[in-house]
């Protein structure tokens, strides 16, 4: 449930069946680092605009996550964006996923006010 929860951009998990590589793999994560750790690392994939598949044409997938060195990456927070910090009087914390979005509406403002003033 907590992988179908993710960005909208992210592949939804149909099955975890038992004896299937998948099942495997999630039950080793499970065990080699507790039921609350692996839901963490689920939810830490939502600040992360690579692994949303924002950046380029890779998009993270519940197979992929769930091999050991691709999971250790991920719950390390080698793929977290880094935080942006805007300058000027009412400086604000933001993240690349954030200021990304704020400048494609900032530009979406600016294509309606062109086509207002034609």
């Amino acid at each position: 449930n907590s992988w179908n929860k993710l960005d909208v951009n992210i592949p939804k998990m149909q099955s975890l069946n038992a004896g299937t590589d998948r099942y495997k793999m999630t039950k080793a994560r499970i065990n080699e680092n507790g039921i609350d750790k692996v839901l963490d690392t689920i939810k830490s994939i939502d600040g992360s605009t690579f692994l949303k598949g924002y950046v380029n044409d890779f998009v993270i997938t519940f197979d992929w996550f769930i091999r050991p060195n691709n999971f250790v990456k991920v719950m390390e927070g080698n793929y977290l964006d880094k935080s942006y910090t805007s300058q000027g009087e009412n400086s604000e914390q933001m993240t690349y996923a954030e200021v990304a979005r704020k400048k494609r509406f900032e530009k979406m403002l600016e294509n309606k006010k062109e086509l207002v003033d034609e």
